[in-house]
This record gives C-alpha cells, structure tokens and sequence, in this order.
C-alpha cells in the first residue's frame, strides 16, 4: 500500500540526509523501528525507585550544621 504523507521541509531535509548516510535503511524501515520502540515503550511498566532509610544510628548527628568541619575530619583520617 503507498500512502502520501506531507512532512515539513525540515524533517524531509534531515530525512534524506539520514537515509544517504545510511543506505541500508529505508524509510520503511526506518518508520518501522520507531513505531516497534513507540509500541514497546508504553507497554513497559511503571517502576518505582524503592529507597530504604539509613539504619538508626549510622552516619553522622549535625552534618547539615557541620558538614565542612565533619568532612575536614574524614578527609584528614
């Protein structure tokens, strides 16, 4: 099936250049890649960054106060 779409001249420029560097490629199959990665990106789903606290007690009481002064003393141990 041939369909006409109409592009901005901006686009069919970079088009162009993109297939003449890039031979092998056609514009059908190019369009293909990119609806196969749209396709597959909204069927991935949502993943959650999961952060667990600090246990109680580690790390350093005051470090927003003395932060130059607590990282001068790691530095220099």
């Amino acid at each position: 099936m041939e369909k006409t779409i109409a592009i901005s001249e901006h686009l069919a420029n970079r088009l162009e250049g993109y297939l003449q560097q890039n031979p092998h490629e056609s514009l059908s199959s190019l369009l293909e890649e990119i609806l196969q990665q749209k396709e597959n990106k909204s069927k991935d789903k949502t993943r959650f960054l999961r952060i667990q606290p600090a246990p109680q007690g580690s790390g350093y009481a005051n470090t927003s106060i003395d932060h130059d002064k607590l990282s001068a003393n790691i530095i220099h141990q």
